[in-house]
């Protein structure tokens, strides 16, 4: 594989470099790499923030997130881990608007559904839940769109040949003595009449002894009807759930979810802790310039409101109705109201005391996805 993946890259036509503003105290030099024929193969160089932890990844890019026509991330999906979400660049890590601009059409061009690519990224923030990338190269290329087959055109009917001029009117020839009608040919004079055959009536056949007798209280056209058979109506299909089960490493599993406008996320984790337990935290995180309510019960399901508390910042929020191994986190009961709910809602507002907002969740038809939730998380104990 590194030997075709270096011949692959011995055609680049060329690199471009873009002066981008990081997040660190160095800037970054961003460097955009394309093949002969000007697609994207590599984007590295992307600014991180400082106290994270980097790893590397090789798998496909299953989803991409848009928001306002620019890409803001993409959904990697990594054998044998399930998917994973990738932050890319937003526009306040780089300064440059027209920088900016070119490494939205860059990613928009190497972030491909069904691309297959090797990542390096970091991931940031309370137990490494934000992951940022730092670069991308193409493995493989997603397959082509199959073009759609094109009906033949319907064969042509040939030209009616032009009608033979009118001939003029002649007296017909006498019809030759063989020529008889189709009816005297039938039914000669010389042959015998056949007789009148009257239509035939079907008449019930004897009474046996074995015959069946209709049913009481019936007519007999009734009880010899013959009984169609009850169609049983179809199952109401169920709503797939919203959440999603995703295990990034073999000691952690996650249930993530996207609010209605895909502008928040909420997330469960379970990992293995020390000496055999486990560790059930959570994450709620908002967009940016966005504030948590100031009422003492800013979070409800179903419209009941919850005595959660909330730490964190606004970046990144933690609820928590009691503590479990010394760590402030929701409680069983908690997490079993979220997996039966239909509606989980968090009051903010935008710009700092701004305008309200809602993070609106649909968490209907849950129970079997935190069923297999608590399932693995209880698999850690082992």
């Amino acid at each position: 594989m590194t030997d075709c993946f270096s011949l692959r890259f011995a055609a680049l036509a060329g690199a471009a470099l873009l002066s981008a503003a990081a997040a660190t105290p160095a800037d970054a030099q961003v460097r955009i790499d394309r093949d002969q024929t000007g697609r994207v193969v590599a984007i590295t160089g992307l600014p991180t923030g400082s106290g994270c932890v980097r790893g590397t990844g090789t798998g496909r890019v299953v989803d991409r997130k848009v928001e306002k026509g620019e890409l803001q991330g993409f959904t990697f999906n990594e054998p044998p881990y399930d998917d994973s979400y990738i932050n890319l660049p937003a526009a306040y890590d780089i300064r440059d608007r027209a920088a900016y601009a070119r490494l939205q059409a860059a990613f928009d061009d190497l972030f491909r559904k069904g691309a297959r690519l090797k990542v390096r990224s970091v991931a940031c923030g309370a137990a490494g839940r934000i992951v940022k990338l730092m670069s991308a190269t193409l493995i493989e290329a997603p397959p082509a769109p199959k073009a759609a087959a094109v009906p033949a055109p319907a064969p042509v009917p040939p030209a009616p040949a032009p009608a033979a001029p009118a001939a003029s009117p002649a007296v017909p020839p006498p019809a030759p003595a063989a020529a008889e009608p189709m009816g005297v040919l039938l039914h000669s004079p010389d042959s015998p009449a056949k007789p009148v055959v009257a239509p035939k009536i079907d008449e019930p056949p004897a009474p046996a002894a074995t015959q069946a007798k209709p049913a009481a209280g019936l007519p007999a056209s009734a009880a010899d009807a013959p009984k169609t058979a009850t169609a049983t109506p179809p199952d109401i299909p169920r709503k797939p759930s919203r959440w999603q089960l995703v295990q990034p490493t073999k000691v952690q599993v996650d249930l993530r979810i996207q609010s209605e406008d895909r502008a928040f996320r909420f997330l469960l984790s379970c990992q293995k802790g020390r000496n055999g337990g486990v560790e059930v935290s959570n994450w709620f995180l908002p967009p940016g310039n966005w504030s948590i309510s100031n009422s003492p019960t800013p979070a409800s399901i179903d419209g009941r409101p919850q005595r959660w508390q909330v730490g964190g910042a606004d970046e990144g929020l933690v609820f928590s109705d009691g503590e479990f191994n010394g760590m402030a986190t929701l409680s069983p009961g908690a997490r079993d109201q979220l997996a039966r709910g239909q509606r989980f809602v968090v009051s903010g507002r935008m710009d700092r005391g701004g305008r309200p907002r809602e993070a609106v969740f649909d968490i209907s038809g849950s129970e079997e996805v935190f069923a297999s939730f608590d399932a693995r998380c209880r698999g850690f104990r082992r």
